[in-house]
C-alpha cells in the first residue's frame, strides 16, 4: 500500500458516503485529507477515523483495504 493508494481509497469512500447519505463521515474524511501540511498528520487523522468507524469503513472500501491502510499508517508512525 502506498500513500497515493490510501488517498484514492479515501476519495472513493467519501464519494460512497455522499451517495448513501452519510455526509458526516464524508466531511470528516474530507477534512482529514486537508489537515495540516504534514503527510503524517493527514495519515494519522485518516487512521483515527478508520479505527473509530471500522464497520462503516469496511463496508465502504473493504476490510482488507482498511486493515492495509491502518497497518501502513501504524508502520509510518513506528507502531508496527
Amino acid at each position: 500500500m502506498t500513500v497515493e493508494e490510501i488517498y484514492v481509497c479515501i476519495d472513493s469512500a467519501i464519494a460512497k458516503c455522499k451517495d448513501c447519505g452519510d455526509h458526516d463521515l464524508a466531511e470528516r474524511l474530507d477534512d482529514a485529507l486537508h489537515l495540516g501540511s504534514s503527510g503524517l498528520e493527514i495519515l494519522g487523522a485518516i487512521g483515527h477515523i478508520l479505527k473509530r468507524e471500522r464497520i462503516k469503513a469496511n463496508n465502504l472500501i473493504g476490510e482488507k483495504k482498511v486493515q492495509g491502510i491502518i497497518e501502513f499508517i501504524e508502520s509510518s508512525y513506528g507502531l508496527r
